[in-house]
């Protein structure tokens, strides 16, 4: 956490409701970063869901 608050990828304020736990803010620049990857993630996982062949499934397994 503390490397995200130094390179200001995230905002952390104190909460009201709670003296003992910090609020943590994803900064927008960076939450749409991270929503390209989840999205990218997403559509990789989708295509791992279908019936590959056994020749497939071998090379998927040998990519780096």
């Amino acid at each position: 956490m503390k490397r995200l608050l130094k390179k200001k990828l995230i905002k952390e304020s104190s909460s009201q409701a709670n003296k003992r736990s910090k609020l943590l803010e994803i900064l927008s620049e960076e939450f749409n970063e991270i929503d390209a990857v989840r999205s990218k993630t997403f559509n990789m996982g989708a295509l791992l869901d279908i019936d590959q062949t056994e020749q497939e499934n071998t090379i998927l397994l040998t990519m780096p």
